[in-house]
Parts: structure tokens; C-alpha cells; sequence
């Protein structure tokens, strides 16, 4: 008797919502405005029949990867050059945001057609948030000598609840198009600056965001059957 249960693999845009999105310089990343930009969705998706063709259990795992805007980047940059230690040379790396959200759920199919499939589905669950170190380095001049100046923040990972509400459309029960809001929790992140002049290097104690963060997504997706 062949198996009911269906394996999906999904493709798609991840565009952040609210405080995700948001930008305000001033308050940004440790202050709750996240100042992400649209990035991409990974996922697999697991179904298991509950009793009929119509109703299932369903186990989601994804990436989802965001960038941090090009504002914040151009707005870093020039407070960077605009500082008292900076003279010339100027190279950056920004962070990303790396969300895994984990949920298991329940998914309801409909037939409206020979060959399509309305749906609907939510997850619980909990997301693995890790925003990638960020660092700068730049020539710094004093007294006729060149040094070479770099800064970094380095962050912890955090672990939240998250959920889904979502829903789409099946077709010939291989191809869907689907469409789901994403929360994935408030995250608190610790991190740590580290700055270094010619290797010499001193390194702050632990901090922590002073607002937390706020992760949810409008992610669209096409997912392919077997």
C-alpha cells in the first residue's frame, strides 16, 4: 500500500513586517528597529493523513535570510567616516539575520477542482534567530604612522516561540503557491564589541539588546511535492 504522506520542498521571498522592517537609525538592531530588508525562504514541509484525504499533521523546518538595509549600511558608514579615529580605507561587513523556525501543525486541504487544491494551515513551534557578526576596519593615521583599526560586534544566538497562519493553492497535488504570515518571536540578543588597533585588542563585557527584537514575515512561496 503505497504511503499518504507527502514531502514539500519550498522556495521563496521573505518580506519582513513591523518592528522587523522598521528603520529608525537611532534605535536600531539594539533598540528594537530591525531595519531588515527582503531576503529568501528554505523549507520542507512533512504531511501525515489524520483520519481523511482532507486533514493532516504537518512538521515545517526553513532558513529564512534577511539583510540588513541598505539605509543602515550607507547611515553606519558615514558615522564611521565622520569619527575622530577614522582616516581612510574604510571596508564593512554587516550583519544577516538567520531565522530556522521549527513547528509542527495541522494542514486542511479542499478540492475545487479536477486538478486544484485550496489550503490552510498553522504551526507552532519554536525559531532559532542568529544575527551574524558584524565588523569594520579602516586606516587609522596619528603622529606620521598608519594603523590598522577594527571593530566588531559579535552576537549570541536566541531561541523563541514562533507560529504560522498560512494558506495556498495545490496543483495536481505536486505544485503549490502558497502564502503565510510568520512570527517568530521577541528576541533579547546578547553580544559583545571587540575593537583592535594593530592587533592590540580589548573586548567588552557581555551586553544585551535594550529592547528586544521583534521578528514576523509575509513569505510567499512555490513548493514542489513528492
Amino acid at each position: 500500500m503505497k504511503s499518504q504522506t507527502k514531502n514539500e520542498l519550498q522556495i521563496g521571498l521573505a518580506t519582513p513586517l513591523g518592528d522587523f522592517t522598521d528603520y529608525d537609525y537611532d534605535n536600531a538592531i539594539m533598540n528594537g528597529s530591525g531595519s531588515a530588508s527582503t531576503g529568501f525562504y528554505l523549507g520542507y514541509k512533512f504531511l501525515s493523513p489524520l483520519g481523511s484525504k482532507e486533514l493532516f499533521w504537518t512538521f515545517n523546518a526553513g532558513i529564512m535570510y534577511n539583510d540588513l538595509n541598505s539605509d543602515f549600511q550607507a547611515d553606519t558608514e558615514e558615522e564611521l567616516r565622520g569619527s575622530d579615529y577614522y582616516s581612510a580605507d574604510l571596508e564593512s561587513s554587516f550583519s544577516k539575520y538567520l531565522n530556522i523556525p521549527i513547528l509542527v501543525g495541522l494542514q486542511y486541504e479542499k478540492v475545487i477542482s479536477s486538478n486544484t487544491k485550496l489550503y490552510g494551515e498553522v504551526g507552532i513551534g519554536i525559531n532559532y534567530l542568529k544575527l551574524t557578526d558584524m565588523s569594520f576596519s579602516w586606516d587609522f593615521y596619528d603622529s606620521g604612522s598608519t594603523y590598522d583599526f577594527d571593530l566588531s560586534m559579535s552576537f549570541k544566538p536566541s531561541i523563541q516561540l514562533g507560529y504560522k497562519l498560512g494558506g495556498g493553492i495545490l496543483i495536481n497535488d505536486k505544485y503549490a503557491i502558497g502564502l503565510s504570515y510568520m512570527g517568530l518571536g521577541a528576541h533579547k540578543l546578547k553580544y559583545v564589541i571587540s575593537a583592535s588597533i594593530d592587533g592590540d585588542s580589548e573586548e567588552s563585557d557581555e551586553l544585551r539588546f535594550d529592547e528586544a527584537l521583534s521578528i514576523s514575515s509575509f513569505n510567499i512561496t512555490l513548493g514542489y511535492r513528492f
